[in-house]
């Protein structure tokens, strides 16, 4: 995840409110999770994502890693 990271905070804004989770220019966040977590977690946040392991292809707000 540190490679994403640096890749990311290049152009951004990164910051580590929690742990597994992030924020990029103070509007999105971003929880890092296994593919097996679902969306309640984020359900009530706007401009939040599941950042996911092990998977290809995202479905909405559930991303690839």
């Amino acid at each position: 995840m540190c490679n994403r990271m640096h890749q990311i905070s290049e152009k951004h804004n990164v910051s580590f409110p929690f742990k597994d989770d992030f924020f990029v220019d103070n509007h999105s966040l971003f929880k890092v999770f296994g593919s097996w977590k679902s969306f309640y977690q984020i359900a009530d946040i706007p401009n939040s994502y599941l950042a996911v392991d092990d998977i290809n292809t995202g479905n909405g707000p559930k991303i690839p890693l």
